[in-house]
């Protein structure tokens, strides 16, 4: 007598809210729906290791309905979301996964909102992220969420004032950009020192150590390499609506140099990420694989960070140009 209930949005949310709820607590977390109306977050869940709380965080953007669930010929499920979200969801103080409710083969499907999964749809106009329908919320995921959480970076957006807007600002943080990378690089190097003797008496607890420490040490410069490219980025964009005629071919031969070193960056470190996933073997323990897997993460996410910042600094040509071609609308950043 029910099967023709129809369902409106509010309950679909509902009863997407209360399925992914008893999941976790069947698997040991615990789940918290925010209880107010917050735009792009529906629920936090809470690590807990050996059945203890840990307070780590995961937030949680739930979504049910068949609209959300269809599985397209690749085995994917597409989501569509704007800039608001992008923004929102990537500057969170806690990584963000995105679920999806399929009521009718009640199964919960999960991906990580992060730089490295994400594209533009066609007309470039709204961000996509595909949820592989293999990604189903099971025992074996919480092993994934303890790596999102001990991996997660945020993509903060850093906001400078125009005060004390100066070439020299810019030079500065580039030149803390490249400290930090030489920094980055030794750490390489030593990781790869270290790891030197393992080949002949391979010790997999010691090999696992060191993942987690050259990890430890990305994440680290991740954060301060990506801030302090984001402020050269600033300080550079203001300045080419003050400098002079004269040397706006100059600025952008600076701009083009900037982005080819850090082109440069992105290459080595795509090399280095490949040589990292040969430790996902089967025959290499278990661990190492897991601890691998982190760096791959984080790796990926420095990546990522490198192409937003490439991105910037091609902005800032671009503007040059159209102020040289009087195509410009004077508005600075």
């Amino acid at each position: 007598m029910y099967d023709d209930i129809v369902t409106d949005t509010a309950n679909e949310e509902r009863i997407g809210v209360s399925a992914i709820s008893l999941a976790f607590e069947k698997l040991g977390w615990s789940l918290r729906e925010r209880t107010h109306s917050d735009f792009g977050i529906d629920a936090d869940v809470e690590q807990k290791i050996n059945g203890c709380r840990t307070n780590s965080h995961i937030a949680l953007q739930i979504k049910s309905g068949k609209s959300y669930t269809r599985i397209k010929k690749n085995g994917k499920i597409s989501f569509e979301f704007d800039d608001n979200h992008f923004y929102y969801w990537l500057s969170s103080d806690r990584p963000v996964l995105l679920m999806m409710y399929d009521k009718d083969s009640d199964k919960i499907f999960w991906e990580q909102i992060r730089l490295p999964l994400l594209k533009f749809n066609k007309s470039k106009t709204k961000h996509i992220i595909e949820i592989p329908a293999t990604n189903e919320l099971s025992a074996s995921s919480l092993e994934e969420f303890n790596n999102i959480i001990d991996t997660y970076i945020p993509h903060y957006e850093y906001n400078i004032t125009e005060e004390d807007t100066k070439f020299e600002c810019a030079e500065i943080y580039l030149h803390q950009y490249s400290t930090g990378i030489e920094g980055l690089v030794n750490s390489l190097a030593k990781f790869r020192e270290d790891i030197k003797t393992l080949f002949q008496n391979p010790n997999a607890d010691r090999l696992k150590i060191y993942l987690e420490l050259f990890s430890k040490s990305v994440k680290d410069h991740t954060e301060e390499d990506y801030k302090n490219l984001k402020k050269a980025w600033f300080y550079l964009a203001y300045m080419v609506f003050v400098i002079p005629e004269e040397v706006r071919a100059d600025y952008s031969n600076v701009i083009d140099e900037y982005a080819e070193n850090l082109l440069l960056q992105k290459a080595t470190w795509l090399f280095n990420i490949e040589n990292f996933k040969k430790l996902y073997h089967t025959n290499i323990p278990h661990k190492v694989q897991y601890a691998a897997k982190r760096l791959v993460s984080i790796l990926e996410q420095y990546v990522s960070l490198i192409d937003i910042s490439v991105d910037d600094f091609l902005m800032c040509k671009i503007q040059n140009e159209n102020i040289i071609n009087g195509k410009t609308t004077n508005e600075k950043p």
